[in-house]
């Protein structure tokens, strides 16, 4: 097992997110268009442009970051790059912070709206790509690869169905991935899911190295974090700003049992209360008698 995370979303941004990175990116951008090709071609999905395969995309580069900023547990830090006609948002993502689909939704709309100048046509809007790599378990969705897109609803009943052009979503999934026990190495996307699995085994990870020398690449800038102080110190803290969110998430989980046991066994004395009560009252014993009994009040007792 790796000393450092991958996944960790400072050293996600450090090995692909700065000048100088954009091999490494714009094989793992290509990775994943070339994976989307092949899901609609085994899926037979029809009216779906084939996404083109990239040659080029620069990255633009995160403003500096401060100390304050990466202890945040809900600072988000993604890879924004851009080729001539597309807009692509990167994030790594290791804690579910809820209703993941419909906040990248959001975002790359915010963005979308954004890219068009003023003075310009919606011609000239490029397409929005947004990826998320996330390492926690997708409600329903069994797949590695997920990718989302706008269609004509009553086209779906045909064979023919209407995809609207300009944002597309994916989801990458580690869990899923996670779950294959021959990995097939011969596959782009996979090559690059076996890297950022921290779990891979040294001789796994190597042997994609050796097939695929941007991950190797990638895999020296990681491990020039933990031979710079600076660098490591913001990896810790977003490592201690991941494993607060998991206490939190325990703590809050934990409370939430306590009250329910607490309220059941409330529930239950009430309802022994009542049961009792509906016997004496039965037994024509004096509401007042049943009152200091079962400490219920008059009232309703009365409507038993």
């Amino acid at each position: 097992m790796r000393e450092l995370d991958p996944l960790n979303d400072f050293a996600f941004l450090k090995c692909m997110g700065e000048n100088g990175d954009e091999e490494q990116l714009l094989s793992f951008i290509n990775a994943i268009l070339e994976n989307r090709n092949k899901i609609i071609i085994e899926n037979r999905i029809q009216n779906i442009s084939m996404a083109e395969i990239l040659d080029n995309v620069d990255i633009n580069e995160n403003t500096k970051l401060s100390a304050e900023k990466l202890k945040d547990k809900y600072c988000i830090l993604d890879i924004r790059s851009k080729t001539d006609n597309k807009e692509i948002i990167i994030e790594a993502q290791r804690q579910n912070t809820g209703e993941m689909i419909k906040r990248s939704l959001f975002y790359a709309c915010n963005i979308y709206r954004r890219l068009i100048k003023e003075g310009q046509n919606y011609q000239k809007l490029p397409e929005v790509i947004a990826i998320n790599l996330i390492d926690y378990k997708m409600k329903n969705n069994d797949n590695i690869h997920t990718f989302y897109r706008l269609i004509d609803i009553p086209s779906i009943k045909t064979c023919t169905p209407k995809f609207l052009e300009g944002i597309e979503i994916h989801f990458i999934s580690m869990q899923n991935f996670k779950k294959i026990k021959n990995k097939n190495i011969n596959n782009f996307l996979h090559q690059w899911l076996i890297y950022f699995d921290k779990n891979t085994t040294p001789k796994l990870l190597n042997k994609v190295i050796k097939m695929n020398k941007t991950i190797g690449k990638t895999q020296k800038k990681l491990d020039l974090i933990s031979m710079n102080d600076e660098d490591y110190r913001m990896y810790e803290m977003r490592e201690m700003a991941h494993y607060d969110e998991i206490t939190l998430k325990h703590t809050a989980t934990q409370k939430g049992i306590e009250i329910g046991r607490k309220e059941g066994m409330e529930k239950g004395i009430e309802k022994e209360k009542i049961e009792i009560a509906n016997n004496m009252k039965k037994a024509n014993l004096p509401l007042k008698e049943i009152n200091k009994f079962t400490k219920l009040p008059i009232e309703k007792i009365e409507k038993l």
